[in-house]
């Protein structure tokens, strides 16, 4: 059975527990011993120091750290990722700006008449591909696309005011 994951969340560095990224940060760094990614990464980045982006800019850490951990755990359950976009949000709130995070992930079981188990090579393959096209990818600031276009942002502006009436009609 084929799914779609759509995840969204606040990204806020001072209210992330730090030992969870930290945990990420080692396992972007364990990939680049086991898997490959080091070349994409290096090239995106100009190093190999997943801890140093984390420093550096957590929200493209966050980016990069957590569709990593989604697409392991996806293939030790069976699945390939087929397809994954990032879209981030600037927000104003309370003491610090952050940002609201939207994953949009597709799975699918690999297409083989072997037993399920027989198609490990194919998930590894899978995996070995994903994370290197996870270092390329671009994350879509939805923030400056608006900016970009305030006609855009005045509509999308009147629709999201049309959908409060309804929700916070009496």
């Amino acid at each position: 059975m084929d799914f779609d994951v759509f995840l969204t969340f606040s990204g806020s560095p001072t209210n992330t527990n730090a030992s969870a990224l930290d945990e990420i940060a080692e396992l972007l760094a364990r990939n680049f011993r086991d898997h490959r990614g080091d070349i994409e990464f290096q090239a995106r980045f100009g190093h190999l120091n997943p801890a140093r982006l984390l420093r550096e800019n957590y929200l493209l850490f966050l980016c990069m750290g957590l569709p990593k951990l989604l697409i392991a755990d996806a293939i030790q359950k069976d699945y390939m990722v087929s397809r994954y976009d990032i879209y981030t949000y600037p927000r104003e709130g309370g003491d610090e700006n952050y940002h609201i995070l939207k994953f949009v992930f597709s799975f699918e079981v690999p297409r083989s008449n072997a037993p399920l188990f027989a198609a490990s090579p194919q998930l590894l393959t899978n995996y070995d591909e994903a994370v290197p096209r996870l270092f390329r990818t671009n994350v879509v600031d939805v923030g400056d696309i608006l900016t970009a276009s305030p006609l855009l942002n005045d509509e999308l502006m009147q629709e999201i005011e049309v959908l409060d009436r309804l929700v916070i009609a009496p």
